[in-house]
């Protein structure tokens, strides 16, 4: 039912608002936007995280012993620095915790994994897809992808390389382009590159490999080292999945 008081409609903004900083500052830091959400599911996800806002507010003031007849005393006799002050720590500095303790959560490598299998939780529940569980490893690679036009093009993922993340944007920017031989295996970095930027249309099939130990974006990897096989042609590229050695 619809606020039907302007003191009501106020209540429910102050109470999904955290919600909305929680959001806006989690997708700002670690989780990523969803494109083309509906105004229903922006509004359930800001009231989860109002809840835990909330809910986090209202354990810290229980051991202060605070009811409401103490709230109805500050609105009325506290001096508005006082208010403002309270209203931010609601609004902001307790979302921004929320999202920050999610963020450390998802990028802890010891408590994370163990609570996880604990509770018999798949920690892949928390990947969209496994484009974006490919390059979360964050690890240099050289990257041979097959295109939809036929073309074999090859470069180097570095520091300052981008891949796309979500299901919206698979596009990816290499840091280097790298030169093919006959065989569209690696032989050296394309001279002058300032990167190669991939599609998410235009991409068919990726293969990662290890660059050499060392010099990673200056010598090519040797074909016995990696038991290399020749891809199929680039006129017919068979299959769309996607490699990672």
């Amino acid at each position: 039912m619809a606020p039907a008081t302007g003191t009501a409609l106020l209540v429910l903004v102050a109470f999904v608002l955290p919600g909305f900083v929680a959001l806006l500052v989690s997708e700002r830091t670690h989780v990523v936007p969803v494109r083309n959400r509906s105004p229903f599911e922006l509004l359930l996800l800001a009231t989860y995280y109002s809840v835990i806002c909330w809910g986090i507010i209202g354990l810290a003031s229980w051991p202060f012993g605070l009811a409401r007849d103490d709230l109805r005393r500050m609105y009325r006799e506290e001096s508005l620095g006082q208010l403002v002050g309270l209203g931010l720590l609601a609004i902001l500095v307790v979302p921004a915790a929320v999202a920050t303790a999610a963020r450390l959560w998802q990028r802890s490598k010891k408590w994370r994994p163990g609570i996880l299998k604990l509770l018999r939780t798949h920690e892949g529940h928390s990947i969209p897809t496994a484009w974006d569980e490919l390059f979360r490893r964050r690890r240099p690679a050289l990257v041979r992808a097959v295109l939809t036009d036929g073309r074999i093009v090859a470069g180097y993922y570095g520091s300052k390389s981008f891949p796309g993340y979500g299901q919206e944007s698979q596009d990816l920017l290499l840091q280097r382009r790298w030169t093919l031989d006959a065989e569209h295996w690696f032989l050296k970095p394309a001279e002058t590159s300032h990167g190669l930027w991939l599609s998410a249309g235009s991409i068919v099939s990726l293969e990662l490999y290890d660059p050499p130990s060392g010099k990673p974006a200056i010598t090519a990897p040797k074909k016995k080292e990696r038991g290399h096989q020749p891809p199929p042609k680039a006129k017919e590229p068979t299959s769309p999945a996607t490699e990672a050695h």
